[in-house]
């Protein structure tokens, strides 16, 4: 399966888990704590390694190294960027 298709192919059903899955929201409608984007930011982590530890390790293994090892974590669609450049 080509990069492309498979950034596609996930990108598809992360989509469709979250609208079967809604992120929680705050009920209190006052919250100041910040909790939604707390787990927005984690959820996208998330959505970043699972992409990642999907890609061939032979073709992409230093690029996905060096993505992980930077300060602040790219979006998932900055790292199929990165990727893609990199082919």
């Amino acid at each position: 399966m080509s990069l492309e298709d498979y950034y596609n192919t996930l990108t598809a059903l992360f989509d469709e888990l979250a609208r079967l899955k809604p992120p929680h929201t705050c009920s209190c409608g006052n919250c100041a704590c910040g909790v939604v984007t707390k787990y927005e930011a984690d959820h996208a982590e998330e959505r970043l390694h699972q992409f990642l530890v999907g890609v061939d390790d032979d073709l992409y293994g230093v690029v996905r190294s060096n993505l992980l090892s930077r300060q602040r974590l790219p979006t998932l669609d900055n790292a199929y960027n990165t990727l893609t450049q990199d082919e």
